[in-house]
């Protein structure tokens, strides 16, 4: 599915890692998108068009002015997210071993992990709060516990017909190690350089 987000990225000047950083997904999974190598479902569109502050159109239309649109915003800050989406990503792959075994979690496609970071960072982060320190908060905290949980409930049940009968136990005691694994991926703020654009 064609689309403006590359075009958008280097109109304001982001480097693949600042504007995967703004959007909340990792950098690996932005030429997907860029490409239109994967169909933008609603949620990706919402997190272009709030990231950057633009209507929801101009990611999709392929009349769009580019230039004008750069303009009519100021560029966006590249801020220090409340979630990791590397961590969450690693987390919730986490999850899916713990509870179904290794062999389902490694048949996640990668689009529907994607979708399930892009979720959980949206609902964590919801606010457009960056974090304030290096340290998650309790209230954060708590939305990333209840977020993961929804999440791998939801890419779970998508992914596989019959969970284990002890499904609800495995994943209790795997979203603790979850959210500890986020918690310390998060507490790595990765500097961006402003080398490349391309």
């Amino acid at each position: 599915m064609a689309n403006n987000i590359k075009r958008l990225r280097l109109g304001f000047l982001f480097s693949p890692r600042e504007f995967s950083r703004l959007i909340g997904i990792y950098p690996e999974y932005l030429p997907r998108l860029e490409s239109g190598e994967r169909a933008l479902s609603d949620p990706w569109i919402d997190a272009v068009s709030n990231a950057l502050g633009i209507a929801p159109e101009d990611v999709l239309d392929p009349d769009a002015n580019i230039e004008k649109i750069v303009a009519s915003v100021p560029r966006p800050e590249v801020k220090r997210a409340a979630v990791c989406p590397i961590g969450a990503r690693y987390a919730i792959l986490a999850v899916a071993a713990k509870t179904c075994g290794l062999r389902p979690a490694q048949h996640i496609a990668e689009d529907d992990l994607a979708d399930a970071v892009c979720s959980l960072i949206a609902y964590v982060d919801g606010d457009g709060r960056p974090a304030a320190s290096a340290e998650l908060d309790e209230k954060t905290i708590s939305r990333l516990s209840q977020g993961l949980q929804i999440t791998a409930l939801t890419i779970l049940q998508s992914c596989f017909d019959d969970p284990p009968p002890d499904f609800q136990e495995r994943l209790s005691a795997a979203l603790a190690g979850a959210v500890s694994m986020i918690e310390a991926f998060s507490r790595i703020d990765e500097p961006v350089h402003r080398l490349e654009t391309e």
